[in-house]
Parts: structure tokens; C-alpha cells; sequence
């Protein structure tokens, strides 16, 4: 190898001899990871290192409509409902949009309705063509409540306790808060799809809540998620975005929310838990129709999204291409080492503030396999037809 196609580093560990362009895809390994390094940082460390208290309890306390979309789904209203009524708040009711549900559905909600005060059935038997069916039910959710609050999850979740509605509306102590954020877990089970679901998770929280609490709010997720009645019409409801079949949560926040406005709560008694996804199929497809939404958001968003996402796993990739060249393993080595570091500390700040219970020196290799995962299924969702809310 001549001199003029060499470059000589010197680093702590030896003096490696390397080609010009081996040298420039480390460049590049080097540059992603500094990039998403900064977001980790920026965003992922706004998480407090304990719970942060709640606002001071007012005397007066706002009633507040819980609102449930749903679809033929009797065992998991069987252990909802039970939740909702033993929840420790003065005055709430509890909106069920049932959405061309069959006749045991229906006959179920029937009875509670009839059995418990608070609980209101709402029926769809049929959603107006070129709408969104879970924005046309919640849309008539939201016209039946009768209280100023919204507090919205799924059929498929449970609340962490019987503080959830207080602790989420607990923010609207204050006058400007119109949003409040929760975080929708979901259940731990001993399986690896498991596992990387509830890393794809804590990931998504980290961004959304992260980059709100850095006032740069951007979505919300409607296993958890909480807004004013007035901000929805003054805001022409799901307006411009009734159309698209998916979205009906970050969308709606994507387009109301700013820094003035929005309260993130990371109470852990405010957590929902969630019945997660139990095939590759179903999980792949449930984050194609999360992604194929990304496009509405604001420019700006999308944007910070794209550097963070993109610099994570074009980082991962190109640091695999260096350890497959040969005079490259060493320096390669060095890079890894790198990304494990300035990865653990952010990472196992957000996984304790979300009670998530995954091996702290095991987070930066998820994060690499989910890296990869994702930026195939992104790329997939790009090029494939949305899917309906079913």
C-alpha cells in the first residue's frame, strides 16, 4: 500500500494503518453517532432522575369524561370497567364508543350501563365513507362528554392504579395547560418480540416526552392521553386530518400542541399497561401504520425525527460494514465502545423514569437490533398502503 493511500491513527490502544476510504466510512460511523449522541442528550436527559411531583391538589377538582373506543372486545372490558369505576376521583364518567361491534359487545355494555351510573354506551353501526373510523368514533365520543376534561385510552389497557385520572388531570391546576401526555406501557412477558416491543416503546416515549419536556411537544400516544373539550373545537376537531385512516392521537397533538400548553406526567401511577402484540405480523404491521402517519406532521418535526432516526441506524449499518473490512476491526472496535457509552446513561435514565425494567448494559445492544428493525419496517411503511383502524 503506497503512502499516499494510507492514513496513519494514532490512538490509545496502537498505531493502525488503514486505506483512505476505510478511514472515511469510520468518518462517517463517527459523524452519525455524534449526531444521534446529541439528541440522546438534548432529549432522552430531560427525564428527572425521580419522579417529578405532581401539582399542588386543589380543593376544586374539574370533572373529567373518560373516553373508549372499542371493537368486540368483552375480555378486555371485563377487566377495564372494573378499573375505571374503583378510580379515586370526585366526579368522572366513562364514554364507551362501540365501533360496529357485534351483539355480545353491545349486550355487555348494556348491562354495565344499566348496572353503573358513570358509563355511557355510544353505538356506530357504520362509519361515513372516506373517513377514519376511529376518528369518526372518537369524534362522537367527544360530542356525548359532558365534562370540560378528556382522558382518553383502549379497550386493551388497564390503568397502573386507582390514581390515573387524578394524577393525569392533576395538570390542569394551571389555566394554560391544554394537553397532558401519559405513557401507555405494556405488559412484560418472557419472550423476545416481548422485549423489543417494550424497547420500542420506552424508545417512542423517550422522543415524544422528551422533546416535550425540552418544549418541543409533537405527539401523544391514545393509550394515554389527555385534552381539553374547547381545544379540540376551537381547533375544528380531527379537521383536516379526518381522512387519513391512522393518527388520530399524534396527529391531533402534532397539530395543537406548543410549549406553553402541554404537561408531560411521568407519575407512575398515571402509566397504562397494555396487552402487547404476540406475533412478528401483527407487531410489524401495528408500526407500519404508526410510521405511515409521520408525513403529516409539521416540517419541522419531521425533520428532528429524520436526524435522529436516521443518523441511529445508518450509524448501526455502516459500523457492521467496518467490521466486515478486516483493517478496519480495530478501529470499528473503538466506535462500538463509543456508542455503548454515550448510550447507556440516557437510555437507563429514561428506562428508570418509565419503571421499564430492562438490563441497563443490555439497552445499548437493543438499541442496535431495534435500530435496524425499525428502519426496515419505516421503509416498508413508505411504500405500502395505510391500513384501517380495526
Amino acid at each position: 500500500m503506497s503512502q499516499s493511500s494510507s492514513v496513519f491513527l494514532l490512538i490509545d490502544f496502537g498505531i493502525f494503518t488503514i486505506s483512505e476510504s476505510t478511514f472515511l466510512l469510520a468518518l462517517l460511523v463517527y459523524a452519525s453517532s455524534m449526531i444521534d449522541i446529541y439528541f440522546y442528550h438534548a432529549y432522552f436527559l430531560k427525564f428527572p432522575k425521580v419522579p417529578p411531583k405532581n401539582p399542588e391538589k386543589t380543593e376544586q377538582k374539574e370533572p373529567v369524561s373518560v373516553i373508549v373506543c372499542l371493537r368486540n372486545e368483552v375480555e378486555n372490558l371485563s377487566l377495564l370497567i372494573p378499573a375505571l369505576l374503583d378510580q379515586d376521583y370526585p366526579e368522572f364518567e366513562i364514554i364507551m364508543v362501540a365501533d360496529r361491534s357485534d351483539a355480545s359487545t353491545l349486550s355487555f355494555l348494556q348491562q354495565q350501563k344499566d348496572r353503573f351510573g358513570k358509563i355511557k354506551v355510544l353505538e356506530i353501526k357504520e362509519t361515513p365513507d372516506g373517513l377514519s373510523p376511529k376518528k369518526y368514533a372518537l369524534g362522537l365520543g367527544i360530542q356525548e362528554a359532558k365534562h370540560s376534561i378528556l382522558l382518553f385510552t383502549d379497550a386493551d389497557c388497564l390503568p397502573a392504579g386507582n390514581k390515573w385520572i387524578s394524577t393525569m388531570a392533576s395538570f390542569y391546576a394551571s389555566p394554560k395547560i391544554e394537553v397532558v401526555l401519559g405513557y401507555g406501557a405494556y405488559r412484560q412477558q418472557p419472550e423476545y418480540l416481548n422485549l423489543l416491543i417494550r424497547f420500542d416503546t420506552l424508545f417512542t416515549a423517550a422522543q415524544y416526552l422528551g422533546m416535550a419536556l425540552a418544549g418541543k411537544p409533537y405527539m401523544g400516544v391514545g393509550r394515554n392521553l389527555s385534552y381539553r373539550k374547547a381545544l379540540f373545537e376551537q381547533n375544528g376537531g380531527f379537521g383536516p386530518h379526518l381522512n387519513v385512516l391512522a393518527g388520530d392521537d399524534d396527529l391531533f397533538v402534532n397539530r395543537v400542541a406548543n410549549p406553553g400548553n402541554v404537561a408531560v406526567c411521568l407519575d407512575p401511577e398515571s402509566f397504562t399497561i397494555s396487552i402487547p402484540k404476540e406475533n412478528w405480523s401483527d407487531w410489524v404491521s401495528q408500526k407500519s401504520r404508526h410510521f405511515s402517519v409521520s408525513s403529516f406532521y409539521k416540517q419541522s418535526d419531521q425533520l428532528r425525527l429524520l436526524y435522529l432516526n436516521a443518523s441511529r441506524s445508518i450509524g448501526w449499518i455502516l459500523l457492521l460494514v467496518l467490521f466486515l473490512i478486516p483493517e478496519g476491526f480495530g478501529l470499528a472496535s473503538f466506535l462500538l465502545v463509543h456508542r455503548f457509552m454515550f448510550r447507556i446513561r440516557p437510555l437507563n435514565r429514561v428506562s428508570k423514569a418509565l419503571k421499564e425494567d430492562i438490563w441497563v448494559l443490555a439497552l445499548p445492544l437493543i438499541d442496535f437490533v431495534h435500530s435496524i428493525v425499525v428502519f426496515a419496517i419505516a421503509i416498508q411503511a413508505r411504500f405500502s398502503e395505510r391500513k384501517t383502524w380495526m
